[in-house]
């Protein structure tokens, strides 16, 4: 991915865990799935830490050239500065503050300066662009470790069925929610995948998602990977899509369920729409 996506996905992580947290009781951030496992607060605890040996690295490359960077244990860091007995709230704020500043920093960053080295003691060279990669994808895969733990709300009876719609564009919007609520859909409109996650976190009587693909992105399946730990059978129908038989490939295996390239046919998509959900007769 290029380096202004990588920053952009570096910003959402602390802000992300925010999101998913957002009215959990304390025993919830405490108490973890299983015996043995990590809770929410044991998760952002060791989050902290990483971030504590990480990301002052970066800024070492950026100070010094080609400095060594220190190999250091995060558990027994984290246990130093006690993160997982932290006021979860204060402690992931802290987070938030200092990721701002990374994200400050990375913004200003030259292409020259992203291919700036050091010297980690046990895995030898690696580059800035190197470092930040490897922290998000860290930090992806423990933010779908938390968004398995959110609490399963008791979902009321509904007796139409939802749908959310994700695209930034607000004339498509209209269009896919006319054509569904035509169909005797209820719709809820999203413009990006942020507001998206934040709806289906707060609602779980969504039985499918279409999704513009421009505003899934064609290098991020970030959203679907947290989909699918949320709502591990909830279909997803992708929208003007590239015909690219990778992407695809790796879409289905996160939980796509159809695709439909441009110019889409919009009787194609209710038609699809209406098979996934249930509702077509034959």
């Amino acid at each position: 991915m290029n380096t202004d996506t990588l920053i952009n996905r570096i910003a959402d992580i602390p802000n992300r865990i925010s999101r998913t947290t957002d009215g959990w009781s304390d025993e919830q951030l405490h108490e973890p799935p299983a015996p043995g496992e990590w809770s929410t607060a044991d998760v952002l605890a060791h989050l902290r830490s990483a971030d504590d040996i990480l990301t002052p690295r970066i800024y070492m490359m950026l100070v010094r050239d080609n400095p060594t960077l220190m190999a250091y244990e995060e558990r027994k860091w984290a246990i130093v500065m006690g993160y997982a007995e932290a006021n979860f709230h204060t402690s992931l704020q802290t987070y938030i503050s200092k990721r701002a500043e990374l994200v400050n920093v990375l913004r200003r960053l030259t292409p020259q300066d992203w291919q700036r080295t050091g010297i980690h003691e046990h895995n030898g060279s690696l580059t800035i662009e190197e470092l930040v990669n490897e922290l998000l994808l860290h930090e992806a895969e423990h933010c779908r470790q938390i968004e398995s733990m959110r609490p399963q709300a008791v979902a009321p009876h509904v007796s139409y069925v939802r749908a959310l719609v994700i695209d930034n564009q607000p004339e498509s919007r209209q269009k896919y929610k006319a054509m569904l609520e035509g169909s005797g859909y209820s719709v809820v409109v999203a413009e990006d995948n942020a507001t998206a996650l934040d709806i289906l976190l707060a609602d779980p009587n969504f039985q499918i998602v279409l999704a513009d693909f421009d505003v899934l992105g064609q290098h991020d399946l970030n959203f679907l990977d947290s989909l699918r730990v949320i709502y591990p059978r909830l279909p997803v129908v992708v929208l003007g899509a590239d015909e690219d038989l990778e992407w695809e490939a790796m879409a289905r295996e996160r939980g796509a369920e159809a695709f439909f390239y441009e110019p889409v046919n919009m009787q194609d998509v209710l038609e699809s729409v209406l098979a996934l959900t249930g509702q077509k007769t034959y």
